[in-house]
């Protein structure tokens, strides 16, 4: 039999995927003609498995978090705008973790999973002020800018606070955790980043 182990930094599906296509190649030779290959295990199998189950649950809890705004919003107009902010999060994230080489993988998608309940909060906090000022009798276009520059300060300083939370994981000694903690604090962080952006700039312009 044979025993085949990845490097610490190599991705462990990628690896079984280029060994099993070896393999392959090697069994099509005339020398082993007849041979048979029988895998006892493969922890790529494990790996797709929970990543299907965390996709699954990304998308059951993306799902469940536009049910649970519209349950408080009671308007369909602004609970889709704010529901902008979730794709919108999370492809940048996704964009940022392929500028930087980081690969979708257990604790990425964990980071992901997470992000998705925290990234929509200051989109809420923009729609609900700029509505309330349209209720008062601004203009949708004054309603917009006065209710964003109302509430920038406040929610950047929130989302300021929870991403500093993951700065010292930064300073962790390098090694394997030093590796997992950075997997799981950069996308939540750049996720988060950029649902302010996208509440300061996007939102507005959505509602005028």
């Amino acid at each position: 039999y044979l025993v085949v182990h990845k490097e610490s930094e190599a991705n462990i599906v990628a690896t079984v995927e280029a060994v099993l296509a070896e393999l392959d190649e090697v069994l099509a030779l005339p020398e082993f003609e007849g041979t048979k290959k029988i895998i006892f295990f493969s922890q790529a199998d494990a790996i797709l498995g929970a990543l299907g189950g965390l996709t699954s649950a990304a998308w059951a809890g993306g799902g469940l978090s536009i049910l649970i705004l519209y349950v408080f919003l009671i308007r369909i107009k602004p609970t889709f705008i704010v529901s902008l902010s979730l794709p919108g999060s999370m492809m940048a994230a996704v964009i940022f973790m392929y500028f930087m080489d980081m690969s979708l993988n257990l604790v990425t998608m964990m980071s992901l999973v997470i992000a998705l309940g925290m990234v929509v909060d200051n989109s809420i906090v923009v729609v609900e002020n700029i509505y309330r000022l349209r209720s008062l009798g601004y203009g949708t276009i004054e309603a917009s800018k006065r209710g964003t520059n109302e509430m920038a300060l406040a929610i950047t300083a929130a989302t300021a606070t929870s991403i500093v939370v993951f700065l010292p994981v930064f300073f962790v000694d390098k090694g394997q955790l030093n590796t997992f903690l950075r997997q799981f604090a950069t996308p939540v962080s750049v996720a988060m980043a950029a649902s302010l952006v996208i509440a300061l700039t996007a939102i507005p312009l959505a509602i005028g």
